[in-house]
């Protein structure tokens, strides 16, 4: 798979027995989108239409600091 400039972006999220906040790398859970909660050692895997919301999200960010910088800026992001 190849590299990403997003795959160091952390996403964010919550245990869905314990609610302890967890977070990933993105280039992590590509690869593998299985999370293990740290504290209560529940195991849940990421759906793939989250990831791709998070993904999105990520993009429209990137479009507005592109706009906000001015046209002069060249941004290619291949995931």
């Amino acid at each position: 798979m190849s590299n990403s400039i997003l795959d160091d972006h952390e996403l964010t999220f919550d245990c869905p027995e314990c609610h302890q906040e967890l977070s990933e790398k993105l280039g992590r859970l590509k690869e593998d989108p299985v999370v293990v909660c740290p504290s209560c050692r529940a195991s849940l895997a990421i759906d793939p239409s989250n990831l791709n919301q998070a993904l999105e999200s990520v993009d429209q960010s990137l479009a507005e600091l592109k706009k906000s910088l001015g046209s002069t800026l060249h941004l290619t992001v291949r995931i």
